[in-house]
């Protein structure tokens, strides 16, 4: 089992997605919520390092981690809780825990429809093509070295909906052939 985040734009599933993992996995284990922006940025860096520093992360389960920050920060604050150099420490200390990152993405007309379902960011409404396009631009690069699988709630084809399908995922990586 490995260290899963799951990342993403408001509303487009992170919690429910994680709900269901904890459900379907046993020793799955739920990791602490990241608060958007960090209520003390000097804790939130503390906490980052502790989890990253732990040897074994498997089976630890984020809604939120590392790159909402990236996304949030310069959007909402005009920048981000950590320094480049600290970002590239980051970056490397996560690739040891060879994380499986789920990217939740929906279709902006989705994600607004429901906006108003409970307490938002203050501007959250016009931000959130701009959310998705560097939720993009990050993860591309995530993404080409095999860290990231796309998840869409509203597409049954990319629902990740069995524990089974996720550890199909992880052999995919490893190289193996699967075998039906």
């Amino acid at each position: 089992m490995h260290m899963i985040i799951i990342e993403g734009c408001d509303n487009t599933g992170k919690t429910t997605l994680k709900e269901r993992i904890l459900k379907v996995k046993s020793g799955a284990v739920s990791g602490p919520k990241q608060t958007r922006p960090p209520e003390d940025p000097q804790a939130y860096m503390e906490r980052l390092w502790e989890i990253l520093m732990k040897p074994n992360t498997d089976g630890m389960v984020f809604d939120r981690f590392y790159f909402s920050e990236l996304v949030y920060g310069p959007l909402f604050r005009g920048k981000v809780s950590f320094t480049p150099t600290e970002r590239v420490l980051i970056e490397k200390m996560l690739k040891k825990h060879n994380p499986l990152i789920i990217y939740c993405h929906r279709a902006p007309e989705r994600i607004i429809e429901r906006i108003y379902e409970r307490e938002q960011l203050h501007g959250l409404e016009e931000k959130i093509p701009k959310i998705i396009e560097r939720y993009n631009e990050i993860f591309l690069p995530w993404a080409e070295a095999g860290y990231v699988t796309v998840y869409d709630i509203d597409n049954p084809l990319t629902a990740i909906t069995t524990w089974k399908e996720i550890d199909k995922y992880f052999y995919l990586r490893s190289g193996k052939e699967v075998t039906a």
